[in-house]
């Protein structure tokens, strides 16, 4: 299979079944390629559900038969192979979501935060949606679990220009802005923290802890360097505990399963990717050297054990 230039990377998480397949949905530069996973093969999914004239942003299941598709154009859920609209009003440039919230960034410096209800039925997210316009072009996000019912984060990279590609930004001055998902008793976007004077542009991020009073984010730049940042219990300042070059390409991270032979059991990890590849075990501390190199990775299916590259123009 001859691929295209690929534009954005789809994961998936256990709940992107349709029809009891696991799809993989590809975006390509102008458009998007749906394949499902069937006895070992990859074979495109042809049932006419998904927005294909495009490319694709973000792909999630919400529960089995129900997915949300974000495009540059909008957002749409798709309820049992039909396409239902949820929301077109501004060019959309990021989009991440959980099981409990769609975080939606547009080219107007906005990010949209809607509620999912997963268990509703026939209202399985609702239209109604609080936003907040930002001070920079917003080049990334990461969003954690909700804690306890209340407590959910997000995390913001910004540019004070806008980064046309993962590769290029004409920016001097980049942050990154952590806020809080409040649902209740309304919804909001509550600013929290800021992690300010980024020497590159911040192209993706990722969680590595987070309670109450302290976090622990782990920021990949577009000139291949990996920064740990962490706020301790009871600080109002940012120490960076881990810093590495991972080589020239953006950095980009992975949720994956390790499995350890000898206890024969899978711990999950972060794969981060750039010219080299490195690996964090939950249980470990740091960032280590892979021995292996993926050519270029497109999806991440950890539950499944799943990995999918492109390597030689052939999607392996």
């Amino acid at each position: 299979m001859v691929c295209l230039t690929i534009q954005n990377l789809i994961s998936e998480n256990e709940l992107d079944v349709v029809d009891n397949k696991l799809l993989v949905v590809i975006s390509f530069e102008n458009s998007t390629v749906v394949y499902f996973y069937e006895d070992g093969r990859f074979q495109e999914y042809t049932v006419p559900s998904f927005q294909l004239r495009t490319n694709t942003l973000h792909c999630a299941g919400i529960r089995r038969n129900v997915m949300i598709q974000i495009c540059p154009e909008g957002a749409c859920m798709i309820v049992e192979g039909i396409i239902k609209p949820l929301w077109r009003e501004v060019r959309i440039v990021h989009a991440v979501s959980t099981m409990a919230s769609l975080i939606l960034a547009t080219e107007k410096r906005q990010i949209v935060f809607f509620v999912l209800y997963p268990s509703n039925r026939s209202l399985v997210i609702t239209r109604e949606s609080v936003s907040l316009e930002l001070k920079g072009y917003i080049t990334c996000m990461s969003l954690t679990v909700r804690v306890d019912g209340t407590l959910q984060y997000l995390a913001v990279g910004i540019s004070e220009c806008p980064c046309e590609t993962k590769c290029a930004c004409e920016s001097s001055m980049h942050e990154i802005n952590i806020f809080n998902l409040r649902v209740q008793p309304q919804r909001d976007i509550i600013f929290l923290f800021r992690i300010p004077m980024l020497p590159y542009c911040p192209v993706s991020l990722f969680f590595l802890d987070f309670a109450a009073n302290s976090f622990s984010l782990v920021i990949g730049d577009k000139e291949g360097n990996l920064i740990t940042s962490t706020l301790p219990e009871g600080s109002n300042r940012f120490e960076v505990t881990e810093k590495k070059c991972l080589g020239t390409k953006p950095v980009l991270f992975y949720r994956v399963c390790i499995l350890h032979k000898e206890e024969n059991f899978f711990e999950p990890a972060i794969l981060a990717v750039s010219s080299s590849m490195w690996l964090k075990l939950d249980s470990a501390k740091d960032f280590i050297r892979s021995s292996i190199v993926i050519p270029y990775l497109i999806t991440v299916h950890p539950n499944a054990r799943i990995i999918g590259v492109i390597d030689n123009d052939f999607f392996k």
